[in-house]
């Protein structure tokens, strides 16, 4: 999986991918699992007050 998740960073880190992803307004990062997995806590931490104020539910 190391090597996958390195190879996977790699690519999304390649000008052909940022140009792609570019085109679709898209942001290729290329983190680690560790980093990505920093990032989506914080994001969940970030917004996790706004949907309970706003009532937000899951359908």
């Amino acid at each position: 999986m190391k090597r996958l998740s390195e190879e996977a960073a790699r690519a999304a880190r390649s000008p052909a991918v940022q140009e792609r992803f570019a085109h679709d307004s898209a942001i290729p990062v290329g983190s680690t699992a560790k980093e990505f997995a920093d990032f989506i806590a914080l994001e969940q931490a970030r917004w996790k007050e706004a949907v309970q104020k706003a009532g937000i539910k899951a359908e």
